[in-house]
């Protein structure tokens, strides 16, 4: 294992974290219009909250992988439960510190979370399966360091949209597969999470991506306009479905969904026309069928993206992501050993 430098120290968390405006998430033929200020759930940190930015977590291929910390201020005794946030954005564009991640993470860490809203490879630089061992590594990472952030290495859970969504969800079922796990740094630590929430997430790539090889489209999905452009997933898994069907297969997250999965919450837009809603339907009933509790929230009015609801939607449905997390991550003592195959650090109190 490559050695890396030491995360940034407590002290550190006075540092001020910028909100960055980002790129549009998968599928989206152009962003949401989001340039009214009252679009955004925060304008910035509130004084509630730490955050540092770019701390580095491991390595994918030469590239320094990085992620953002953000945490209470509030002083506590007792080690923080954990949500690793992904970004969005068809594995091709996107960024740790875009205002999807940043609005998300604050939520959390106001709620009381420990948030590492984290950047990977993108499909740009590296195809699949990179994106995913750098989220894999991200949470060895975590569980490496738990005793210096005061954080539960029992009680991890992780977030995304669309794409990250899609990832998320892979690293929930894909927890225990060698094969996706990379060579970024701590391996000796699992990179299982305990809870998972999906907005608007790809489910079944490879089902996908059959359909359009057919001419069909999935229900509820609209013709592609990106001409010109190169497929997102052709681009993510380094080839048609036609040329690598097992790449396919095997970066779906519904392949995988076994009884030990951990509890999962997805959302969809009824209206999206990128990522059809059919997706997160088919996700949450294969995990209820193997027994994983999981609820779909199917929103009215909304299509790949949930920013053109206004802030308070937005607000609305993150903090139901609070409360599914609250009572994943702290509240429900079967969501340990069982899925959670790791041990609780010694409880830090936070300078």
């Amino acid at each position: 294992m490559k050695n890396l430098p030491l995360p940034l120290q407590p002290a550190a968390f006075a540092l001020a974290c910028a909100v960055l405006v980002g790129s549009p998430a998968w599928g989206a033929d152009k962003p949401e219009r989001e340039s009214k200020s009252d679009r955004r759930a925060y304008h910035g940190v509130p004084d509630t909250v730490e955050c540092v930015k770019d701390v580095p977590y491991g390595t994918g291929g030469t590239t320094p992988l990085r992620l953002d910390i953000y945490r209470p201020k509030k002083h506590v005794d007792a080690p923080l439960p954990v949500v690793v946030y992904i970004h969005g954005g068809g594995w091709m564009t996107g960024d740790k510190a875009e205002k999807h991640s940043a609005d998300a993470a604050l939520q959390l860490a106001e709620a009381g979370f420990f948030v590492a809203s984290i950047n990977y490879r993108l499909s740009g630089e590296a195809a699949f399966p990179a994106a995913i061992e750098d989220c894999k590594c991200a949470v060895r990472f975590l569980r490496a360091h738990a005793a210096q952030y005061g954080i539960r290495t029992d009680r991890i859970g992780a977030w995304g949209m669309s794409a990250g969504g899609h990832l998320a969800l892979l690293l929930g079922t894909s927890g225990g597969m060698t094969r996706l796990e990379g060579l970024g740094g701590w391996a000796e630590q699992s990179s299982r999470v305990q809870a998972v929430v999906s907005y608007y997430g790809p489910t079944e790539l490879a089902v996908r991506a059959a359909r359009k090889q057919r001419g069909g489209a999935e229900p509820a999905a609209r013709p592609d306009k990106r001409s010109g452009r190169r497929d997102p997933e052709a681009q993510f898994l380094g080839g048609t479905f036609a040329a690598k069907p097992e790449a396919y297969r095997l970066a779906s997250p519904l392949t995988h969904v076994t009884p030990d999965d951990p509890p999962a919450l997805i959302f969809h837009g009824a209206d999206d026309g990128s990522v059809p809603p059919e997706q997160s339907r088919r996700m949450a009933d294969a995990l209820k069928s193997a027994g994983v509790p999981s609820e779909l929230v199917i929103v009215p009015g909304a299509g790949h993206g949930f920013y053109s609801l206004g802030a308070d939607k937005v607000r609305e449905l993150g903090q139901r992501v609070v409360e599914f997390f609250r009572r994943e991550l702290l509240m429900n003592p079967a969501n340990s050993t069982a899925r959670g195959k790791t041990q609780i650090q010694t409880p830090r109190a936070i300078p």
